[in-house]
């Protein structure tokens, strides 16, 4: 019997096998992460992490880490890693706010139709005032008045039913 024991004992040792560990105490692994039992844990209800327990099977760790990171790979690898997507989403954000430039430049047809005929208006009452000092002044000035307000009424739909550019 003596000589099976020397055999397998010079086995192992010439294989240079060594049992391998699979489960430390929690404590150990306190020690080895730098955590307190308690964030642990925490982790341990957060992420599903195996570690929760008095012991704590390295190879269901390993298998855990392995997962999560397989699962979580885009995340962690950020935008600027990859340069396609990173910049499709940058010429993204591009057009948007120009056409949201776009849209804070335009004027409402409506308003300027209004600030139009107010202005009309003022010149037509200075065309008035020129009437008393200037007989027959007024006349033309009334004619280039309705020509500018037909002008605008074409430009912006006096009655609404122009185009539909704001």
């Amino acid at each position: 019997m003596a000589a099976k024991t020397t055999k397998k004992t010079t086995r192992k040792k010439a294989a240079g096998a060594k049992t391998p560990v699979e489960t430390v105490a929690k404590g150990a692994w306190v020690k080895w992460s730098g955590r307190q039992h308690r964030t642990l844990d925490d982790q341990a209800a957060r992420y599903g992490i195996p570690i929760g327990g008095a012991t704590i099977s390295l190879p269901e760790v390993a298998r855990w880490l392995h997962d999560f990171l397989a699962e979580n790979a885009r995340r962690l690898k950020g935008p600027e890693t990859d340069n396609a997507e990173s910049l499709d989403y940058w010429k993204t954000q591009r057009e948007r706010l120009r056409y949201e430039s776009e849209i804070a430049q335009r004027l409402d047809r409506h308003d300027v139709h209004a600030g139009l005929g107010r202005m009309a208006a003022v010149i037509r009452q200075a065309g008035e005032a020129l009437q008393r000092e200037f007989p027959g002044a007024e006349v033309v000035l009334n004619q280039a008045l309705e020509d500018f307000h037909s002008e605008v009424d074409r430009m912006f739909g006096g009655d609404g039913s122009a185009d539909n550019n704001p």
